[in-house]
């Protein structure tokens, strides 16, 4: 679709989905029972969505505020709302997030966990398409059919996964999903634009199903600790972590290989000056 009709397109192809799964969960999730008659957070909810946005777009960067000045100045701003989000919802009869449901030690290492799986996850996939377009020259649709067996691995791999973790466990697996997304991670370094894309396939397949073993586990440690009537609310900071951390692994390995390029090409500068001098001065 992108080779085809451009990039664009694939923001659209979202629309007819979302609806059809929106449908769906009307029509077969069971009614919501209790908490009706509780006034909603508005002005928790305004600050946390000031909060997610500005931490975003420090990480992202913005239109004619891409440079260090701006960054700080945004990450004193997220430090503000989030200090407002937090007397805000110590003040709320009905606070929109619970602190005191999910500051707990379950809670916390199960989203340090889902910290790095998006990280490892996000990253990689930012190497394998940065790997494709720029240094092994290939389509769009070459790359779809590389990262393919990431996103078929961890769909089937998931739902067993899921099953094994009440026999096994959470820890067991989100441990063996981390260590095998980490190997994942460590065979790109063999990439090279002669290399096969067997090679490319193979690291983006060990990711999708350590991702498949690790998120079922992971998921479930971040939310079963949290009383049931704030069970929305671990998930929700399950999905947040997942969502920010995977912008946070995009924009971290971007700036590193920006300083690694950077670096060679003005290594490289260097050797030619002093080639050009050593000629002239013969």
């Amino acid at each position: 679709m992108a080779q085809a009709w451009g990039w664009r397109v694939l923001f659209l192809a979202n629309l007819p989905l979302g609806a059809l799964v929106t449908a769906a969960a009307y029509a077969l999730l069971p009614p919501d029972r209790g908490g009706r008659g509780q006034g909603f957070d508005l002005r928790g909810f305004f600050a946390l969505s000031a909060f997610l946005l500005v931490v975003s777009a420090s990480l992202l960067g913005t239109p004619g505020l891409n440079n260090r000045s701006a960054t700080i100045g945004l990450i004193g701003l997220a430090l503000l709302l989030g200090i407002w989000f937090a007397a805000a919802e110590r003040r709320a009869a009905a606070p929109l997030v619970d602190l005191s449901a999910i500051v707990r030690p379950g809670v916390l290492t199960a989203n340090v966990g889902t910290f790095f799986a998006s990280f490892i996850m996000a990253g990689g996939m930012f190497l394998s398409v940065l790997y494709g377009q720029l240094l092994a020259g290939t389509s769009a649709a070459a790359i779809g059919v590389l990262l393919a067996p990431c996103a078929v691995a961890t769909l089937a791999v998931a739902p067993a996964a899921g099953r094994l973790s009440d026999s096994l466990g959470p820890r067991n697996l989100a441990v063996a999903g981390l260590a095998g997304l980490a190997v994942s991670v460590a065979l790109p370094v063999l990439w090279h634009p002669s290399s096969a894309a067997a090679l490319v396939s193979s690291s983006n397949l060990i990711a999708g199903i350590s991702l498949g073993i690790a998120a079922p586990a992971l998921l479930r440690a971040s939310v079963e600790p949290v009383p049931r009537k704030h069970a929305g609310v671990g998930a929700g900071l399950y999905k947040t972590v997942n969502e920010l951390c995977g912008v946070f692994g995009v924009v971290l390995l971007g700036t590193l290989l920006e300083a690694r390029v950077v670096a060679n090409a003005l290594r490289q500068f260097r050797t030619d000056s002093s080639l050009n001098r050593s000629r002239s001065g013969r």
